[in-house]
């Protein structure tokens, strides 16, 4: 793979927007809801 997978996201400015599903792996966008979870937190 030689082509970026990921750019910048305009919700939360991190790299993590995939660019062929157009979402944000870190905040969700263009979602209306932010993405958040707590990994550390025990269910």
């Amino acid at each position: 793979r030689h082509t970026k997978s990921h750019a910048l996201c305009r919700g939360c400015g991190r790299r993590s927007l995939h660019i062929q599903k157009h979402t944000c792996a870190s905040c969700g966008f263009p979602a209306a809801k932010t993405r958040k979870y707590n990994w550390s937190e025990k269910a």
